[in-house]
């Protein structure tokens, strides 16, 4: 194993966790500059560059940063278990990581946030990453409990169904779509998307999902990799676009964007949950794996179709 200290490690995953070198500070109660230098240091150590910088700013984990952190993880938890130094008064406490789709982990985070506040003994990691570096992390052993978006069960992981997640298809105000009554879904292809990046589960799930309710083709203007992006392109008018009804809601709606409305149609994708094999009967984890999907689940509930 590569030369380094706890000290280093526990400052790395805590930048990843925060999402960012300030929330980091914040977090741990160092100025950035020291987070930096813990991180610099760490990536001289290693020989790799753990986060991916564009003009100065942090934008994510590189591959190799992935990588990293998976294992810093598990190095951490080890330690923990044996009492290991630096730990501080919480080495004592049980440690869960949780991790999920984009968007799904605001609603996770929410009730999350209300779990552990009663949770004196627990502490839950939750970390948002794409579908593809998902799969990575569970059978890298660095995941605990995974819920997703999909359009039904996944080969890459052993999972069950949570919940019926509603969607929309959402477009600016003004926009052809929203100026009078509800359209089939025909007339919603004629007008370009954003839709996430070819080849990526995401991508498949929605077009899967669209499919079934006819639409099997759709001119498409942007494909960002991050959610952001996307709203970004619907809010200034570049396209319309698929989106969970509630982010719509929360996100979406004070910016002029408005939901389209279709001919007796719903639209909808499945949150699936994942388990790690080993944790399947472990009390702790299936307790707080139970509470968030009954907690995040719609408050009008929806029957799955498998």
């Amino acid at each position: 194993m590569f030369p380094t200290t706890l000290r280093r490690l526990r400052v790395f995953v805590d930048a990843v966790e925060a999402g960012s070198f300030r929330a980091c500070s914040d977090r741990l109660g160092i100025s950035q500059a020291a987070v930096s230098n813990h991180i610099r240091r760490l990536e001289e150590e290693l020989g790799t560059v753990l986060f991916v910088r564009r003009r100065g700013a942090v934008a994510g984990l590189a591959e190799s940063g992935v990588k990293s952190y998976q294992r810093a993880k598990e190095l951490l938890r080890e330690t923990e278990r044996f009492g290991g130094p630096g730990l501080g008064a919480g080495a004592a406490r049980r440690r869960v990581s949780v991790y999920s789709s984009a968007v799904l982990d605001r609603m996770l985070a929410r009730h999350l946030t209300k779990y552990v506040t009663h949770r004196a003994d627990l502490e839950v990691d939750l970390i948002q990453l794409s579908f593809e570096k998902l799969v990575e992390a569970f059978h890298g052993g660095s995941v605990d409990v995974a819920f997703f978006y999909s359009s039904g069960p996944v080969e890459e992981l052993a999972s069950t169904f949570a919940w019926l997640e509603p969607v929309g298809i959402c477009a600016p105000a003004g926009h052809p779509l929203v100026r009078g009554d509800a359209v089939g879904m025909e007339e919603v292809g004629r007008y370009p998307f954003v839709a996430p990046p070819e080849g990526t589960h995401f991508r498949r799930s929605v077009d899967q999902m669209l499919r079934r309710a006819g639409l099997d083709a759709y001119p498409i203007a942007i494909e960002p990799n991050h959610p952001c992006m996307a709203d970004e392109a619907v809010i200034n008018g570049l396209a319309i676009s698929c989106c969970v009804k509630r982010h719509f809601d929360e996100a979406l709606k004070r910016f002029g964007v408005r939901e389209v409305l279709l001919k007796d149609l719903d639209l909808s994708l499945q949150v699936r949950r994942a388990v790690r094999p080993e944790l399947a009967r472990d009390k702790v984890v299936s307790d707080l794996s139970d509470y968030l999907a009954e907690q995040s689940r719609p408050l009008v509930p929806t029957e799955a179709g498998s």
